[in-house]
């Protein structure tokens, strides 16, 4: 049929991560998978062809993208748990700003349906309330699973141990442990040098281990 792809992809419950690329491939696979399912008779057929449909489907297909993306970013080596509440609290900011610039008729950070609404010239608001309120509930997800996301000003210690006013909330020796951490300057220097978590090691190996 001429085609850019060959085939759909298939979701699989154990590499969940596919779900955005398989609602891309359905989405830009809609005529070819249309006219098969219309061939066939097939009572899903006209979803292909019902323009307020796709545009849900295009909706939804660029979500999961950004979700892939996020969890994506949250995985590999050396990741740890101050990397992933940055991405995490990125990610719920970027949410309210998406249905903020909604509000002003913005779809420019959901590209599929952008596009599906500039080549019919149809009006964002035709589909802005529903994906308003599909951001807000999940806003809402994160924030249920992630409460404590806003409040990790006493972890700044760890992200630089060397920044004036960290650990004033600790109890009086890990205070002292960390003065003693912050004059020492081969930890300045290794600091600079290498990533957070091989810092840490580092610290544990030469100021606890060796006593």
């Amino acid at each position: 049929m001429g085609a850019k792809f060959e085939g759909l992809l298939l979701h699989s419950n154990v590499r969940w991560l596919s779900r955005g690329a398989v609602l891309s491939r359905v989405f830009e696979l809609r005529r070819e998978i249309g006219e098969f399912l219309s061939s066939e008779n097939h009572q899903l057929a006209g979803r292909f062809s019902d323009a307020s449909w796709l545009r849900k489907l295009a909706y939804m297909s660029d979500i999961f993208q950004h979700l892939n993306v996020l969890n994506k970013s949250m995985q590999g080596r050396e990741t740890y748990i101050l990397h992933v509440q940055d991405k995490v609290q990125a990610f719920t900011k970027k949410i309210a700003l998406w249905s903020t610039k909604l509000k002003e008729g913005v779809t420019e950070m959901f590209p599929q349906l952008h596009q599906a609404l500039l080549s019919s010239g149809a009006d964002p608001g035709t589909i802005s309330p529903l994906i308003q309120s599909h951001l807000a509930h999940l806003q809402g997800y994160f924030k249920e699973y992630f409460p404590d996301l806003e409040d990790n000003s006493n972890q700044n210690w760890i992200r630089n141990p060397f920044a004036p006013g960290v650990g004033e909330s600790m109890d009086l020796m890990s205070q002292e442990r960390l003065i003693d951490m912050a004059n020492e300057w081969e930890l300045k220097v290794k600091f600079q040098a290498v990533s957070l978590p091989q810092y840490w090691l580092y610290v544990k190996k030469r100021l606890y281990c060796t006593g």
